[in-house]
């Protein structure tokens, strides 16, 4: 995981704040309100939250409740600007060491995080390390000779790739969460180095 902590007093309107990373989790906290009745104390974003959204603690009669922006919350801009470090995998061998044919292949050395894989399940939700590369396949060390046979989808994420800012992508603050004129606000950006482990139905 990474991540960048920001301080800034506010100007009270939208604010773009240059990362240098595409985060997958923003939290901000308006460190002037936090003892100011029915303000926005803090505000959080998550990457499988629509563009605009925040999810808002709002200091109430000495208790937070929670409300929802559904609009001038946060919104990414710039992810184009970053090299990908995501494959989109086509297939995966059942051998000693399973072999994946995907798009924008990993190098030797590198650590992957496989998910979404249709049909070898098995092969989900795990880190491996790379060991063979070519330029359509990559060589895993796990021996999937007894998985099921792949069917289709996946991805791997490249989490020992770092990520170039080609162009300055960040975070857009929106009115909901940037504080009024003069409040000073700290602002938490994190990029989460594996995809969702979907442990399905628990209950």
């Amino acid at each position: 995981m990474k991540s960048k902590l920001f301080s800034f007093t506010s100007g009270g309107a939208a604010y773009n704040l240059i990362v240098g990373f595409a985060p997958t989790r923003v939290e901000v906290v308006n460190t002037t309100k936090y003892a100011t009745d029915a303000s926005v104390i803090e505000s959080k974003w998550d990457s499988s939250m629509a563009s605009g959204y925040s999810y808002n603690l709002v200091n109430e009669a000495d208790a937070a409740i929670a409300s929802i922006s559904t609009s001038n919350g946060f919104t990414p801009y710039g992810a184009s600007n970053f090299a990908t470090n995501q494959y989109t995998i086509t297939g995966i061998s059942a051998a000693a060491q399973a072999v994946v044919t995907a798009t924008n292949t990993a190098s030797v050395g590198d650590y992957v995080y496989i998910t979404g894989v249709v049909g070898m399940t098995e092969i989900n939700d795990a880190h491996y390390k790379v060991v063979a590369a070519t330029s359509s396949t990559f060589t895993i060390d796990v021996d999937s000779s007894g998985f099921t046979a792949y069917s289709s989808g996946g991805i791997a994420k490249n989490v020992s790739e770092t990520q170039v800012d080609n162009g300055g992508a960040g975070i857009t603050l929106g009115t909901a969460v940037v504080g009024a004129d003069s409040d000073v606000m700290k602002v938490y950006c994190f990029l989460d180095d594996q995809g969702v482990v979907d442990l399905g139905d628990i209950g």
